[in-house]
């Protein structure tokens, strides 16, 4: 924070019509006759005018702050959560907090603003549409959050339902045949790596793509009668999969790049994939209460997810 126009701190609705009154307009340009906020004159993004009895403080083109006669705050940053925003915030509400500019009245986490409440600093307001701070410090709106929930009992049956395939069994007998497996391994595999941390990227689109041919295959084969036909289509697959959950590193004695296989990763992130492939049917939205600042791990899982890939199974009542 460097607040290049030094604002004022503004506690109250008295001293916010203080500083208006002590303002002097410019008197040429293009904010001719307006007030400015700071005391640096040079800057000219922010400031602060007389609507009625309401003290206004403007930034760039939104009103950021009202200052009512009850000593009522009301804060609306115009869908412009943004970094100098919160510093202008701040910097002129920081004495109604009791707390230190840099400490936050607004706080942006995630991406998204949240004012701290006065009462319990511990406590954080959604702020993503107006927000209101009557005279006794009580913070009133904000926004309404929701996070994403997995249905675990449904979650259930899918690892039931590739468990009894026999599909894990096949990973399970490539990990123990092959602990150690060279680069030249995944070459001839001829398969993309299903690494899901690509989804959130530039190639999230070539991702989804091949995670879904991966179970497109994977489903297909499942319905194969004949179980050497079957296996024979499962272990490329699951190969696949050991392959793109392994850690790997050169070998200077072999001079190639060796993947250390491990089964757990690569159930991990099978069902990883799982979330992502059957997201649609698999979370929900439930609202999170207010005051809390919202962490939703499971939010990639829709974002990236395949939206109407359908169960290969009948789900059971949940």
């Amino acid at each position: 924070m460097n607040n290049s126009e030094d604002f004022p701190t503004l506690p109250t609705y008295q001293a916010a019509v203080e500083h208006y009154e002590s303002r002097t307009p410019y008197k040429r340009g293009r904010n001719k006759g307006l007030r400015p906020l700071g005391f640096v004159r040079r800057y000219d993004r922010s400031q602060i005018r007389m609507e009625g009895n309401v003290v206004v403080c403007r930034f760039y083109n939104t009103d950021v702050i009202r200052f009512l006669p009850d000593n009522t705050i009301v804060l609306d940053h115009g869908g412009h959560q943004t970094p100098s925003t919160a510093e202008m915030i701040n910097f002129v509400l920081h004495q109604r907090w009791n707390t230190k500019p840099w400490n936050g009245v607004v706080v942006k986490i995630r991406g998204k603003f949240y004012l701290r409440d006065i009462k319990d600093p511990k406590v954080n307001h959604r702020f993503d549409k107006p927000i209101t701070i009557t005279s006794d410090n009580v913070v009133c709106g904000g926004g309404v959050e929701f996070k994403q929930v997995l249905n675990q009992k449904l979650m259930g049956q899918i690892r039931k339902y590739y468990a009894d395939s026999g599909f894990m069994e096949m990973v399970q007998y490539i990990v123990q045949m092959n602990p150690v497996m060279r680069r030249d391994d995944f070459d001839k595999n001829g398969r993309p790596n299903l690494d899901i941390s690509k989804l959130t990227n530039y190639f999230a689109d070539k991702a989804t793509q091949n995670r879904e041919d991966f179970f497109d295959e994977l489903n297909e084969a499942i319905g194969v009668e004949d179980e050497q036909k079957r296996l024979e289509l499962y272990f490329p697959l699951a190969e696949q999969l050991v392959l793109s959950s392994s850690l790997y590193h050169w070998d200077r004695g072999s001079q190639l790049y060796i993947f250390l296989t491990d089964f757990k990763k690569a159930r991990e992130l099978f069902y990883d994939l799982c979330r992502f492939q059957y997201s649609t049917v698999l979370f929900k939205s439930e609202m999170v209460g207010q005051g809390n600042i919202l962490r939703d791990d499971n939010i990639r899982y829709v974002e990236f997810g395949s939206a109407g890939y359908a169960l290969p199974f009948e789900a059971k009542t949940i």
